[in-house]
């Protein structure tokens, strides 16, 4: 309930020069403190810097994903494995915690410190040891707590209701899609899976596109003032709150470069699609 509470405590109560004095604390205690610090700090740092790491290609990318998307309460629970368990092991950990973060706070919309305090204590017990507490009982955790269910009562914090009502509220408000708080994740993680199926070149980087205005990184295809003919003639046959929705609908919505976006604009579909620049290129 307290701010920094774990640095009064740390500071005020347990590392004081009085209890020193008062042989209350040991040079053992102190220095098993320094010895943790010293192992979890390189792990901390990675877990923030996964570039400078020694991980494998795809435990990076892991750990980009959860930096792109917010880690929430789990930077403790990452760290304790990354300091107790093999790559191998804790890999699995990352997967499932972005699994949880995306469906329960981009999709089902949950309160952002949604079950923090278990997770908290659940770093903990994994970390010390206690109740049994393995790598594997701990991704199992939390993938009940994600979408579980037993005896055919749903436990899981996931649902899929939360997202559609939260959507068509975004569609009566006239944003749709556009104003979704997980459009950006989701957009250049979809990017990421085509250029993967396709073994193609990066083409966005995600320390640009998220820095950018939304309007200067998200092109719409059908266009939010279509005055060409192109549009008009195709999308007239809808009412205004029709165009509207399909303006901002998902599938309506695509991540650009700055320099492409201000470049198409309005244009039609066909010149999106394809078209030679100022350049000469295709």
């Amino acid at each position: 309930k307290e701010s920094a509470s774990y640095a009064k405590y740390l500071l005020n109560k347990k590392f004081t020069a009085k209890k020193a004095i008062n042989n209350d604390l040991d040079f053992d205690e102190i220095k098993n403190y320094i010895d943790s610090l010293s192992k979890s700090v390189k792990s901390w740092f990675y877990l923030f810097n996964p570039q400078y790491s020694v991980y494998t290609d795809e435990t990076k990318e892991w750990l980009q994903k959860l930096n792109r998307i917010g880690m929430s309460a789990f930077p403790p629970l990452f760290m304790a494995s990354m300091t107790k368990c093999s790559e191998e092991e804790f890999l699995p950990l990352l997967k499932c915690s972005e699994k949880f973060i995306f469906l329960v706070f981009r999709l089902s919309q949950r309160p952002s410190n949604t079950k923090n305090s278990h997770f908290y204590h659940l770093a903990n017990s994994f970390y010390f040891g206690k109740n049994d507490t393995t790598i594997e009982s701990t991704i199992e955790n939390i993938e009940w707590l994600t979408v579980g269910e037993d005896d055919d009562n749903y436990h899981g914090w996931f649902d899929l209701d939360k997202f559609y009502n939260y959507i068509k509220d975004l569609h009566t408000k006239g944003e749709g899609f556009y104003s979704w708080n997980g459009l950006r994740y989701f957009l250049f993680e979809y990017e990421l899976s085509l250029q993967d199926k396709a073994h193609g070149n990066v083409k966005l980087e995600w320390s640009d596109f998220n820095k950018r205005k939304k309007e200067n990184t998200i092109e719409h295809i059908y266009p939010q003032t279509p005055k060409d003919k192109c549009w008009t003639s195709e999308f007239d046959t809808y009412s205004k709150k029709e165009r509207k929705i399909i303006l901002n609908s998902l599938g309506n919505l695509v991540p650009l470069a700055q320099s492409k976006n201000s470049e198409l604009q309005n244009k039609c579909f066909d010149f999106k699609k394809k078209h030679t620049n100022t350049q000469g290129n295709e």
